[in-house]
């Protein structure tokens, strides 16, 4: 008993050191970033006026409307509109139509809106803990508007590349989520689960009674009004993580950690743009897609076509932001968008090689 009693104690131990390192690792890159600024205040507040000016130019005209109408519609009766879906979401996926519901508005709306429909769906009981991480991944895509309009109209000049990265973009959604079904990885979603019951047996759709209940006392006013101020937040979040990794890339920049990844990812691929934009991209997509639209090659074109589909870490955080209200771990969501990245660069590899 004595020793077992030490070796827990030794356990504690250094799993508190561990915690301790990792708190004052964070505080001295804190303390590093707010130094960094303050040597060069205006240069740094310029980014962040950049990141807003990007924010209310190209981000907020397409994604407020939508963001909107879906917090307004995922609040009312949806179960005759899910069920529809219900059988090939079980079949296929093992989600149900609600999941598809969130696939579909986020294929319309992209980034960050399926994040935040994950979160009220979960929240309203509409999906449940084991369909959780699937359903935050097959709401995660890049809309129409950024890939089509943005990316393939105004950055690669060319309307069908636009139209083939959204498609891909969709189909690497879909078989991610597929993969993961296959390989049977759903549990990776949950942190503290009970499962003791059958979902798709018991639970399928919501009946009546428990929506009368969710939205009870709810008035149609009431109900835009919520999703009015819902929507304010949400886009403020929004706004403020572009803003920021926009100062963040800067700052890598200027103290040449930026370059230094570059340079690494330079040896195999040999192409200073496209190492650049690449590490760019990791951080925020946008401008690291403008730096790789540069050149129309199929390497190009497919970390491209990978950077819009893990998002970059701006677009992470500002889903991790909404969905911090579900058991989902961030970890596993990160793991489930490289994925995504990974086999949006493998089709679209495959695709360019051949048709460019």
């Amino acid at each position: 008993m004595n020793y077992d009693t030490t070796i827990d104690l030794k356990s504690k131990t250094k799993m508190q050191e561990k915690i301790d390192f990792g708190q004052i690792m964070l505080t001295a890159a804190i303390f590093l970033v707010m130094f960094t600024i303050l040597t060069n205040p205006l240069v740094y507040a310029k980014s962040v006026l950049n990141g807003l000016t990007l924010f209310f130019t190209a981000v907020l005209p397409g994604l407020l409307p939508f963001m909107f109408l879906t917090k307004i519609i995922i609040n009312l009766n949806l179960t005759k509109i899910t069920k529809f879906f219900n059988t090939p979401a079980k079949k296929i996926l093992g989600l149900n139509g609600y999941a598809t519901y969130g696939f579909l508005s986020s294929c319309i709306s992209g980034y960050p809106v399926g994040a935040k429909l994950t979160s009220e769906l979960y929240m309203q009981n509409k999906i449940n803990e084991r369909q959780l991480l699937k359903t935050a991944l097959l709401c995660s895509t890049s809309g129409p508007i950024f890939i089509i309009g943005t990316v393939g109209v105004m950055m690669l000049n060319n309307f069908k590349i636009g139209v083939i990265l959204y498609l891909i973009n969709i189909c690497a959604t879909f078989l991610s989520v597929l993969i993961i079904k296959v390989f049977r990885l759903k549990k990776l979603n949950i942190k503290n689960v009970k499962q003791d019951t059958d979902y798709f047996t018991n639970h399928d759709y919501l009946t009546s009674t428990e929506i009368s209940n969710i939205n009870r006392q709810k008035s149609t006013l009431n109900t835009i009004s919520q999703a009015a101020s819902d929507t304010a937040v949400s886009l403020l979040t929004v706004a403020f993580y572009i803003a920021f990794f926009c100062m963040f890339i800067d700052i890598l920049t200027n103290i040449k950690i930026l370059q230094t990844f570059a340079e690494l990812i330079n040896i195999p691929i040999n192409n200073k743009n496209i190492s650049h934009g690449t590490v760019s991209g990791l951080i925020e997509i946008t401008r690291g897609i403008q730096i790789l639209s540069s050149s129309h090659s199929a390497i190009s074109l497919s970390i491209i076509s990978a950077l819009l589909s893990f998002g970059g870490f701006s677009i992470i955080f500002q889903s991790l932001s909404f969905l911090n209200a579900t058991p989902l771990k961030s970890s596993h969501f990160i793991l489930g968008k490289v994925l995504q990245g990974f086999t949006a660069f493998t089709i679209s590899f495959i695709l360019f090689s051949f048709i460019l």
